[in-house]
């Protein structure tokens, strides 16, 4: 996701910042991108990747303009190869020759081309002009005119990352993660970072109009335009000589307002509360600074990249110590960037406890390099990791104690929460976890030794319960959906809470994406027939359609058959496992190959079985001990299918008993309720959460989901 605040390392500067004409200023771009960004790229290939974005998503040219161009492209590709020099070059000659028939100059040609080149790198980079560089400047000093909201892409949709407090947005209602449809009718489909910025600022006092997504829900906003004035801290001391500090953003300001409240109030207060909700990021070296004052010692972040100028370690001093006071962190999925960085290293460090819910999840890091006088460009140059070695790129940071956030008639929970734990831990354990399903052990572990071994208690709601809450989509006739659930087997061992996930995440998906009751094909236990599996799944498939998505669901036994080496099979209800084989549709190439041969241009698989011969060690067939089956590889078409596994081949598939479900699909539905409905997004976090969890159940119990196939599809 693109966000307005980044965190930004460092300007790179250029020897000769002249004034440049438009061919200068792209052979530039070309070579700043080779030289620094995070993945290696050479000349040629950034210029095919940038036109190839030029062709698909303009809308310069007309359709007969670009088939014609396309014909030319594909003589270049065969005759010289895709990414030579020779290509490259002839295939800019063309753009231009198209384009100054339509009137544009070649300085303009040259700007679009290397907005284009930006955009086909990834959702954090883009081309600065003078208006944008100015835009910039005036993010990271804290004074500007407009709405008050933070915007970021995600999913190709303008998502609202995070309102700024008191600021008309905040006002009106406006939330994180809302999606923003139209700005005064102005449909923001492919719309860049950049425009809608600049449409959304005006005159103080001017009306804008725009149609928001929640949910399922589109309504439309009018906000009043305000002159902004970013306090980006807010202190304020609580009862009981607690100190409040707010961050709303990590401006050039951010460090000098936070020593001034910590050194003013040094005496009198015995504790401090760090408010990062709703921070989306800022200047890094705020971030990195201001946790020196709570930190005597240790890592803060590091950051990895292909040139040795990002290539950089921040480590806190004892000398820069302000305070070691208890500290409490409330975070929420509006915590972005440069706020993760600072509530991830107190949080590993255990300098701070943190509060909330989790995190937005941006691990990446742009640099500003200057290509002229007045322009640049933003630069994904590298990827930070925290303390213990990992990533928190599209995970986030997960709170110590998981406390709803939202402001709810005038009443704060998080921050009662916060005072509460630190005034009274018996008090907070009372009031916050009276619902919570067990305790936890969560290890943390720095690279390569277990540093930290602290119990956890997370007070949460149930999946039932969220999934009440959730507001029902409209029906959506393109969308089908295949579950299987088998918890009661007739011929072997049973797989404890199969039958409950299965029919929960049926409902899930049903309510969340519109899937319709005609469309769903739902069988538990007894309904799950090798005869009723194989005759109605054959039956649905004839009725989709192209453009359709297809969701595939299964819960219960996989066998791996040894006298085909170890081809996996389902198994259904009513059939023992040495007979598993004895009906071909039910072996997993078939399954899929029949899936994905479907008329549905989006397939997703939800795979949650081991296909180690075994439940949770027993063997399943005869003679043959479960740990020693390595079942074969399956192929399918991987441009329009993915499949997510439970684990690896050996691993078994666990319960989780505390919740009533089984382990992955817990964590799956749990990841679909919070909106990730990316599948990359969901499955980075899906691995986590479970490797995680089956860490703690011992080592035979080790579970290490796999995706495989087109991560980059969506659930929606």
């Amino acid at each position: 996701m693109r966000i307005i605040f980044i965190a930004i390392i460092t300007v790179i500067f250029s020897a000769s910042l002249f004034a440049l004409d438009g061919e200068q200023k792209y052979n530039k771009v070309i070579s700043s991108i080779e030289k620094y960004y995070y993945k290696a790229f050479s000349k040629d290939e950034i210029i095919t990747k940038g036109l190839d974005e030029f062709i698909e998503n303009t809308s310069l040219l007309g359709q007969d303009d670009k088939k014609k161009i396309d014909v030319k492209f594909k003589f270049y590709n065969n005759k010289y190869g895709k990414d030579s020099k020779e290509s490259a070059y002839k295939k800019i000659k063309t753009i231009i020759e198209f384009l100054l028939k339509e009137m544009f100059s070649k300085e303009e040609i040259y700007d679009i081309l290397i907005h284009a080149t930006m955009e086909s790198l990834d959702s954090h980079s883009s081309y600065l002009d003078k208006k944008h560089m100015q835009e910039l400047k005036i993010q990271t000093e804290g004074v500007f005119g407009g709405l008050g909201i933070t915007v970021g892409k995600r999913e190709n949709k303008l998502t609202i990352v995070s309102p700024i407090d008191d600021t008309p947005a905040f006002k009106a209602g406006i939330k994180a993660g809302d999606i923003i449809l139209k700005i005064n009718e102005i449909p923001c489909e492919n719309m860049s970072i950049n425009k809608a910025v600049t449409l959304m600022r005006g005159k103080v006092n001017t009306s804008i109009k725009l149609t928001i997504l929640r949910d399922s829900e589109i309504f439309p906003v009018t906000i009043v335009r305000d002159f902004i004035r970013i306090k980006s801290v807010d202190t304020r001391e609580l009862p009981n000589d607690i100190l409040y500090l707010k961050i709303t953003t990590f401006d050039k300001n951010a460090l000098k307002s936070i020593t001034k409240a910590i050194k003013e109030k040094k005496s009198s207060n015995r504790s401090i509360i760090l408010d990062l909700r709703n921070n989306p990021g800022g200047l890094l070296s705020e971030s990195v600074a201001i946790a020196d004052l709570f930190m005597n010692r240790g890592n803060i972040i590091t950051q990895n990249g292909r040139s040795s100028i990002v290539l950089k370690s921040y480590s806190a001093t004892e000398e820069k110590t302000l305070t070691e006071a208890p500290l409490v962190v409330l975070i929420n999925a509006g915590s972005a960037s440069a706020s993760e960085i600072l509530s991830g290293a107190l949080q590993i460090h255990n300098r701070a406890t943190i509060i909330g819910e989790r995190s937005f999840g941006k691990g990446n890091v742009q640099s500003i390099i200057p290509i002229s006088k007045e322009e640049s460009i933003k630069l994904t140059v590298a990827h930070y990791l925290l303390a213990d070695g990992n990533s928190i790129h599209n995970i986030g940071i997960k709170p110590n104690y998981i406390v709803n956030t939202d402001i709810e008639n005038g009443y704060d929970v998080a921050l009662a929460a916060a005072e509460d734990y630190l005034n009274n831990q018996n008090i907070f354990k009372n009031k916050y976890l009276t619902k919570a399903y067990g305790t936890g052990i969560e290890r943390k572990r720095f690279r390569n030794q277990n540093i930290v071994q602290k119990k956890v208690k997370v007070y949460e709601e149930s999946l039932r319960e969220r999934l009440n809450k959730l507001k029902k989509a409209p029906e959506d006739s393109s969308k089908w959906l295949i579950s299987i659930g088998i918890e009661n087997y007739e011929y072997t061992e049973d797989v404890k809470y199969s039958k409950t996930s299965a029919e929960l995440f049926s409902e899930l998906l049903q309510k969340k994406y519109g899937i319709a009751q005609h469309r769903s094909l739902v069988l538990v236990d007894g309904e799950a027939t090798m005869g009723r599996i194989k005759n109605k799944m054959k039956r649905l498939l004839r009725e989709v359609n192209r453009g359709d998505t297809i969701y595939f669901y299964y819960n219960g036994h996989g066998v791996p058959v040894p006298s085909q080496k170890n081809e996996p099979y389902l198994l259904p209800n009513d059939v023992e496992p040495e007979f598993a084989s004895d009906d071909k549709f039910f072996k997993m190439q078939n399954i899929y190959k029949l899936l994905s041969s479907s008329d549905a241009d989006k397939i997703i698989a939800i795979i949650d079985s081991c296909f180690s011969g075994g439940n949770d060690g027993k063997s399943l067939i005869k003679g043959v001990a479960a740990t020693r089956l390595v079942p074969k590889n399956v192929t399918f078409n991987k441009k329009k299918m993915v499949v997510l596994f439970a684990g690896r081949g050996t691993q078994y598939s666990n319960m989780f008993e505390q919740k009533g479900h089984r382990l992955f699909s817990y964590y799956v539905m749990d990841s679909i309720l919070k909106g990730r409905d990316d599948v990359e997004m969901l499955y980075n976090e899906v691995y986590v959460n479970v490797k995680d969890e089956s860490f703690k159940m011992g080592d035979m119990h080790l579970q290490e989901p796999t995706v495989v196939g087109n991560k980059k599809l969506n659930f929606k």
